[in-house]
């Protein structure tokens, strides 16, 4: 099966996909506004909670970071075990709120932006416009779809964590929704409403299913 889709055309329900590679460059960051439908292709790191603990663990305890976070774009999420075959098993963003220590310190250390799911606390979006840092969000129903969209996947810190390792993966097309960009705007605040239509998919989400049975 081929890692990205064959029918990618938007339609009357789905805002036109703006194609971004990572890692992340000033251009680009510059470019994204909160409430756009993007699709990104490049390397991301994955984590979930278990995961994040031990890291900052290790970081208040004075241990070097294993991995170069600096510029680089963070993804909360769990996954599953990848079915025979498969790069990896079903990947379902989490509460980015429940992730808030490590968010910051990434941040502060030069990442780019937090990949996760709904809105965040003000500590975290105050520390986005400081860092003119991004956050998006990616639908939480599509788990098998988002999962397609990984093409590479590598366990580099904590491999005795089993599924629980971090990862680095590389994506392609995967699907997200610009919620906080680099000026401060929110998605979620009334105040900067994104599109209707854009509103509809972070709600709703049902059209990344019916994308994916046309795979």
């Amino acid at each position: 099966m081929e890692d990205t889709p064959q029918n990618d055309e938007t339609t009357d329900n789905v805002p036109h996909k703006k194609q971004i590679t990572l890692p992340l460059d000033d251009e680009q960051i510059a470019d994204l506004r909160a409430g756009e439908w993007i699709s990104l292709s490049g390397v991301m790191y994955l984590m979930n909670w278990q995961a994040s603990q031990r890291l900052m663990d290790d970081i208040n305890a004075g241990v070097e970071l294993p991995f170069d976070i600096s510029e680089e774009l963070i993804f909360f999420a769990v996954t599953t075990p990848a079915p025979w075959g498969k790069v990896i098993g079903s990947t379902g963003p989490e509460y980015t709120e429940h992730y808030l220590e490590p968010a910051l310190h990434f941040l502060d250390v030069g990442a780019r932006g937090i990949v996760g799911r709904g809105p965040i606390p003000e500590q975290l979006f105050t520390t986005l416009k400081k860092s003119r840092g991004l956050y998006f969000v990616t639908p939480s129903t599509a788990s098998a779809l988002l999962a397609r969209r990984v093409i590479q996947s590598e366990f580099i810190a904590y491999p005795d964590l089993g599924l629980d390792a971090i990862r680095k993966i590389k994506v392609a097309n995967f699907p997200a929704i610009v919620v906080v960009d680099a000026f401060g705007r929110n998605a979620f605040h009334k105040k900067t409403p994104p599109p209707p239509s854009t509103i509809e998919i972070i709600e709703d989400e049902s059209y990344i299913d019916s994308e994916s049975n046309e795979e």
